[in-house]
């Protein structure tokens, strides 16, 4: 069933662990900040290679909130879409399903809601140039306050 999603609930800040099929691992924070119109998210931390070379990085995309649909953009400006993906209740998770086509590969992407402090991505990226998947565990840092909580 298609739900109305509140994007608002997931605003602070979450530690995240990300893997990937091909060994590497990413450790960092994201912040999801809320604008006028959009959610900032905003990731950094370190890329851990398989042949333990430790290397920063950092990553922006703007959420939208449009109802039953959250889109996801590359940019604050609104225009260079990513993702749109309906929401949908299954038990007591919320999950959204897009996909996105950069030049001849394809990113397809699943976003489990599991309840206000976890979720997780996950992106299967395959094609010509690129074979692999990338799975994140986000988890809410304790001290941050839960949005509408009281």
């Amino acid at each position: 069933m298609t739900v109305k999603f509140d994007f608002a609930l997931y605003t602070g800040e979450w530690r995240l662990k990300r893997s990937s099929s091909d060994g590497a691992e990413m450790v960092g924070t994201a912040n999801i900040i809320p604008e006028p119109n959009r959610y900032s998210y905003l990731e950094s931390g370190f890329l851990l290679l398989p042949t333990g070379q430790r290397l920063p990085f950092s990553r922006q995309y703007s959420f939208v909130n449009a109802g039953a649909t959250l889109q996801v953009f590359f940019d604050a400006m609104l225009t260079e879409r990513f993702l749109d993906m309906a929401i949908i209740a299954v038990d007591s998770e919320l999950i959204g399903n897009g996909s996105h086509f950069c030049g001849s590969d394809t990113y397809v992407s699943e976003f489990r809601f599991l309840s206000k402090d976890v979720f997780q991505t996950k992106h299967v990226i395959s094609g010509p140039r690129k074979d692999y998947t990338l799975e994140t565990r986000y988890e809410r840092c304790e001290a941050a306050p839960v949005p509408g909580a009281s």
